[in-house]
């Protein structure tokens, strides 16, 4: 594992489920920091360069919104903003928006590191749930 908090790092432990689960509780009980999720994210099928791609597809349908309801507005290109253990984030920034307080920064889209897909609202609310049941 690493010790920063900024990069994931793994046990490199394949459990079942409730061992997994187990081990969690135990490694938080000690005040360490973490999240149990399928072996297969220690190695990403899907590369960030990959990600990327798929990002600029599901973000230039946000700016299409975007523009819908801001016509004004002028967005940043896509950026890589960082990873999480599961997904790349790519966004892009409206100035305008920054400027208004309405978001910090824009719009961020996650793209899983397994298989592609562009996580939704539902994808991020699972996550938390299956962390939160512990």
């Amino acid at each position: 594992m690493t010790a920063s908090p900024h990069h994931p790092g793994f046990l490199g432990l394949d459990l079942p489920e409730p061992l997994a689960k187990a081990l969690y509780r135990r490694l938080q009980s000690t005040r360490a920091v973490g999240v149990w999720l399928l072996s297969g994210y220690r190695q990403p099928r899907v590369q960030k360069e990959q990600a990327a791609v798929l990002a600029e597809q599901a973000i230039a349908e946000l700016a299409r919104k975007h523009f819908e309801r801001y016509p004004d507005d002028t967005l940043s290109a896509v950026y890589f903003v960082g990873e999480r253990p599961e997904v790349w984030v790519f966004g892009y920034t409206s100035e305008q928006l920054v400027a208004k307080n309405i978001i910090p920064g824009g719009p961020r889209v996650g793209v899983d590191k397994l298989d592609g897909h562009i996580w939704t609202r539902e994808d991020f609310d699972r996550r938390e749930q299956r962390l939160e049941r512990k």
